[in-house]
């Protein structure tokens, strides 16, 4: 289904509040009640990777792929979960077609007939790029099986955290989360864009206001934060659905975005820290996902503090429902989910620790 402008359909109750969320929102929230958490089993994993500052990683059948600063020269770093050994270095910095400038999005993963891809977004020549994981294993070499341009906004970082493919190929699915990369001030609204990559048509879904936070502006209601985080968050997609998860980082609330239809089912978390004008909290601040769930990681401590230490797991499915709260024993930095293996990961590499969690939808069913 084409969507032009805004498709508003109210799938949930309208809760009132004052959050800066619920001021800026251009769809109703439904407010649920925080579970009690409970203990989870998991397992350590003994492997750990000859590399221990590996932090924004993804698990793919028993691959460990990780995002590095081109310093040495490229962008990506593959490794085996078995064995701890790296396997390869892969897109490499440059200017040349098969090379990259500036490498933004990351880990959206893509499974079909020819292996697991991921895909990759320059900057700096709005090119979105098809990497092939699989042949460029297998081939000891970068493979880009496709390549989609859009013209870069220098005004936007839209899909620098969050860009996604269809499982057809026919859609890129990004989010303008509004922020700017030369003013404190929201100059646009935080958007869900939709770019068809044959006929180069871009749709959008508007999600919030656009509103200033700015210590100049005459509205200020949120000083400590500017306006250009404001509406940040952590996001995955489903290519099963066509849906879309929006984990904002600065308030315990959730956007489930249906792509085919446009309906946006909002959620918030009762009783959690909630920034405001004298305090910044981060909330959710790393996501996975499965076909039939989405895990997400909660800090709750305040920004610039031990935020990025987590001890509570949320597991969601994509319809907007809360199925369990976990307790974590241990801080957790990220989290990755191996479809391949139904296995889900919690990685603390600066202490060197990962842990496992093997039959996650059994996790939930059992309730263990």
């Amino acid at each position: 289904m084409k969507i032009n402008v805004l498709i508003l359909l109210f799938f949930f109750v309208s809760c009132s509040g004052g959050s800066i969320v619920n001021k800026a929102a251009l769809f109703p929230l439904k407010t649920i009640a925080d579970p009690m958490a409970e203990g989870i089993e998991w397992h350590p994993w003994q492997v750990i990777p000859e590399r221990e500052d590996l932090k924004e990683i993804v698990v793919y059948d028993s691959l460990l792929i990780s995002y590095v600063l081109p310093q040495s020269g490229h962008f990506m770093e593959i490794y085996s979960m078995n064995t701890g050994k790296k396997l390869g270095d892969f897109v490499l910095h440059g200017r040349s077609p098969q090379e990259m400038i500036q490498c933004l999005s990351r880990f959206s993963m893509i499974e079909n007939d020819n292996g697991v891809a991921s895909l990759l977004y320059d900057f700096p020549t709005g090119r979105f790029m098809v990497w092939n994981i699989t042949s460029s294993l297998e081939q000891g070499i970068t493979q880009f099986s496709r390549s989609y341009l859009i013209h870069p906004d220098p005004y936007s970082t839209i899909p620098a955290t969050s860009s996604f493919l269809s499982a057809d190929h026919r859609k890129l699915i990004l989010y303008d989360s509004g922020e700017t990369v030369k003013s404190d001030r929201m100059v646009k609204a935080p958007t869900i864009l939709q770019y068809d990559t044959r006929t180069g048509v871009m749709d959008s879904i508007i999600l919030f206001k656009v509103y200033n936070y700015t210590k100049d502006s005459q509205t200020s209601v949120f000083e400590s934060v500017p306006a250009k985080g404001i509406f940040s968050s952590r996001n995955c997609y489903n290519p099963a659905t066509d849906r879309m998860c929006l984990a904002l980082n600065y308030f315990p609330t959730l956007l489930f975005v249906d792509g085919k239809d446009g309906v946006v089912r909002g959620v918030s978390l009762s009783g959690l820290k909630e920034s405001d004008a004298s305090a910044q909290y981060w909330s959710f601040y790393h996501v996975a996902s499965s076909t039939s769930e989405v895990f997400l990681l909660y800090s709750g401590d305040a920004y610039g503090g031990n935020h990025f230490a987590c001890r509570v797991l949320y597991v969601f499915d994509w319809e907007g429902n809360v199925l369990k709260k976990y307790h974590l024993p241990e801080d957790v930095f990220s989290i990755s989910y191996d479809a391949v293996n139904q296995r889900l990961y919690f990685f603390n590499l600066a202490q060197g620790k990962i842990w496992y969690k093997d039959d996650v939808p059994g996790m939930i069913s059992s309730g263990k």
